[in-house]
């Protein structure tokens, strides 16, 4: 991996190539080994470099861009950004890249160990989340690995950042069963695959023989995993600034108004100390921590340079790839945690039910937030504060607003999870009338 002082030159050598008014180079080298697991074996081990660099040049207001996996490609890759902006047509609210960057993140979170986890290590994680499978079906991924991006521009802005990533998931099943479970941090040492297993054990242990529900309106508890997800879909369909700015944003008709329960408070954090992530947005900005929904009154939204100074907002650190069109995009969501233990959201329970994670979910209105999706791996009956029955998967239509404003009981320890778009830092929830529109079998 390209360390700060060579990639700073790196950068400046491809700034002094342009003619445009403005340039911004962004480059970014990753490093991948995965182990696959199936049928309780491994079965493949890959290793992959990824190299990336973008280029954004400005002329009077018309912006281009290129980008080439080829790094060498420097010179080339410029002047292409340089002919493509010549040739677009003018952003008439364009003002200018940024000039503030953050350039102290290269070992916030980096452990060379995990950069570096050969195979047999790999396999000694495996291995411990394997044995707790005791006569089911173990499969899953493993991957572990580093990443650098550089980001520098003609204003004087360079940033830069290396990080490690550890990344087990597994996936337990039987005849009819199945359960999930995992775990991710920048430190594999943090890691424990005994627990891993041990958590997928318990839940397709639990999922013999499951019977199947009327579809309908159920109080359920969401473990963090089902959290996570509705929550990378909520983001997705309005927090960033550029959905707001183009009326697709469900904050168009909410800023400064309650629209869930009292007590969720979500924002946004790429530097609390359980995210995991980019310090620094891909325009080189310091990703700042953004209040988006307090005491359920929706507050604020991400934002990018564009969008920034077209709104005349403080410019939130939040731009994707100059190559993408989506706009701005929380991608370290957390939600602040309550006062209720896990088991407590289940033993105040009448009846309900309790759901490990969601699948194929999609909108069907994203203005309303209406949510559409799967319950997977891991669906039981909940009667008077026990779980008592494995449940066949139910499809919901819901909307998560609407879900949020039902929240009954927040769970009072939080988990890391992957959502829609990065990890989430989020508690288990418990909803009422939570809609159910079909129900099938495994």
């Amino acid at each position: 991996m390209i360390g700060r002082e060579e990639a700073k030159e790196k950068l400046k050598e491809g700034l002094s190539y342009s003619p445009a008014e403005q340039t911004e180079i962004m480059m970014i080298q990753g490093k991948s080994s995965v182990s696959r697991f199936a049928n309780s074996q491994i079965h493949q081990n890959t290793n992959r470099i990824d190299d990336s660099l973008q280029v954004r040049a400005v002329v009077d207001k018309k912006i281009g861009v290129a980008t080439t996996n080829q790094l060498t490609n420097l010179k080339k890759t410029v002047e292409k950004a340089y002919e493509a902006a010549k040739l677009s047509t003018q952003i008439a609210d364009f003002v200018s890249l940024p000039k503030e960057g953050l350039i102290d993140a290269d070992s916030y979170r980096y452990n060379e160990k995990t950069a570096n986890l050969n195979p047999d290590e790999r396999e000694a994680y495996i291995q411990k989340v394997v044995e707790q499978a005791k006569g089911y079906q173990a499969a899953g991924v493993f991957e572990t690995g580093e990443a650098t991006m550089a980001i520098a521009n003609s204003n004087g802005l360079f940033s830069y950042q290396k990080q490690s990533e550890a990344d087990l998931n597994t996936i337990f099943f039987g005849d009819e069963e199945s359960s999930y479970a995992y775990a991710a941090d920048f430190n594999a040492d943090n890691i424990d695959p005994e627990k891993v297993g041990l958590e997928a054990f318990e839940i397709v242990e639990k999922s013999k023989n499951p019977i199947t529900l009327e579809p309908g309106k159920y109080t359920v508890v969401l473990k963090p995993a089902a959290v996570a997800e509705m929550l990378g879909m909520l983001a997705y369909a309005g927090m960033g600034a550029l959905a707001y700015q183009e009326k697709r944003s469900f904050m168009n008709t909410s800023i400064g108004k309650k629209i869930v329960a009292a007590d969720v408070d979500i924002y946004d954090d790429a530097h609390n100390k359980h995210s995991m992530g980019w310090l620094f947005d891909y325009e080189g900005v310091k990703r700042s921590k953004v209040d988006l929904i307090k005491d359920g009154i929706a507050k604020d939204l991400v934002y990018d340079s564009f969008t920034a100074q077209r709104a005349k907002h403080e410019n939130t650190g939040h731009a994707l790839p100059a190559s993408s069109k989506y706009g701005p995009m929380p991608f370290n969501l957390v939600m602040v945690p309550g006062k209720t233990p896990y088991e407590e959201l289940i033993s105040g329970t009448e009846k309900g039910l309790l759901i490990n994670r969601f699948h194929y979910t999609n909108f069907e209105n994203p203005l309303e937030t209406t949510l559409t999706g799967m319950t997977r791996d891991g669906t039981f009956l909940i009667e008077n504060g026990i779980v008592t029955k494995p449940v066949s998967n139910m499809r919901f239509t819901q909307s998560i607003l609407g879900a949020l404003n039902s929240v009954e009981a927040i769970g009072s320890e939080a988990q890391l999870a992957s959502g829609l778009i990065g990890y989430s830092y989020v508690p288990a929830l418990k909803i009422k009338s939570f809609n159910f529109s079909s129900s099938s079998k495994q």
